[in-house]
């Protein structure tokens, strides 16, 4: 065993004893002009990645500038649509309640509403009384678009287009028949 322990000892002794045949300094100049010096390549990588970030932010930019032109356009459909929530709510409603001046003279529509609530509505816009001779006319369910600004005249003409519907005037009286 002395013999491989000599051995060992000797290789040892040998191996720190030589200084290293290989310039560190100088194999890490040719490693960082391998890897970190300057290729044609670098410069073409720069631009191109300016690039990708213009596109990517003039995307972004296209993206937001959409958004907002959706949401501005959507905005005017919302208002349409609770106005008209609010339209048939005010035509369901109960005769008894008040109606609201400013919206007196925009076109009312009336949307499967009973003939017992429609025409009090439009009697009290002309200050006339309605009177039903035919009690089941009361039920009637009507789509009847009324324009408060024309005459109580054509209103009747209107409603009397319906085939179920009879209503004359008679001295500021509405008769349903």
């Amino acid at each position: 065993m002395t013999s491989n322990q000599e051995k060992l000892e000797e290789l040892l002794h040998q191996m720190y004893a030589e200084e290293p045949k290989v310039d560190i300094d100088e194999e890490w100049k040719k490693f960082e002009a391998r890897h970190f010096g300057q290729s044609a390549w670098r410069p073409r990588l720069r631009v191109a990645a300016a690039i990708v970030g213009v596109l990517m932010l003039s995307g972004i930019a296209f993206a937001a500038i959409q958004m907002a032109w959706n949401y501005q356009k959507a905005e005017p459909q919302k208002q349409a649509e609770a106005t008209a929530i609010e339209n048939r709510a005010l035509a369901t409603a109960s005769p008894s309640l008040p109606t609201d001046t400013t919206t007196a003279h925009q076109p009312r529509v009336f949307d499967n509403v009973p003939l017992e609530q429609l025409l009090p509505e439009v009697a009290r816009h002309y200050d006339c009384t309605v009177t039903f001779a035919n009690e089941q006319a009361k039920g009637l369910r009507l789509y009847f678009k009324w324009n408060p600004d024309e005459p109580l005249e054509q209103a009747v003409k209107e409603l009397n287009l319906f085939e179920q519907v009879n209503i004359r005037l008679e001295d500021q009286t509405l008769i349903v028949e």
